[in-house]
Order: structure tokens, then sequence, then C-alpha cells
């Protein structure tokens, strides 16, 4: 299926069933590793909302925003979970350590 970005309308092909997770590590690893929410068609939306053919997706980031397990779950593309598999095991260890604190 054929989605578009809202500022220049560039195309991003995902399969169907994808996540606003999957459109935004389709965009970039760093945007997928910071989003934070989306807007499908000028709605916010929550990050597991399934993309439909032809929505206009924009994804808001924000540097302290991290991937958590669930992401995985809630990914159809074996980009978007992959990316989301690496940043955990690179990064896995702190957030575990913060969390014991």
């Amino acid at each position: 299926m054929y989605l578009h970005t809202p500022q220049k309308g560039d195309i991003i092909e995902l399969p169907k069933g994808a996540s606003t997770i999957d459109f935004a590590y389709a965009i970039h690893s760093d945007i997928g590793n910071h989003v934070f929410g989306a807007r499908i068609n000028n709605k916010m939306v929550p990050l597991e909302t399934e993309i439909m053919q032809g929505d206009i997706v924009e994804i808001l980031c924000m540097d302290k925003c991290k991937p958590t397990r669930k992401w995985i779950d809630m990914c159809k593309t074996t980009l978007a979970r992959s990316n989301v598999r690496k940043y955990l095991r690179e990064h896995g260890n702190v957030i575990d350590k913060m969390l014991l604190s």
C-alpha cells in the first residue's frame, strides 16, 4: 500500500496492516527511535494505529522518547522490528538499570 508524507507528499510503500511505527522507521531509523505520536489525515492517533492506503501520515518525534519492548508487537515490517530490537540490545541495559534504581 502507498502512503504520503505531509510536507513534500513523498510516497512510502508499506505492507497492509502497517502501523505508524512502521511508517516512522521506513522514513529513517532515527525518526523511528524517537517517535512519540502520529497524525493520520490531520487526526492524532496512537502509535499502534493501522495505516490505510492513501493516508497522509505525520510522525511526531521527541529526543527523550525511546522504543520499548511493546513496540515489537505493534510492528508489521521486519525493518521496524529489527530496528526496535537493535535499539533495545544497544540501550536495554541502561533502561533496565534505570527502572531498577
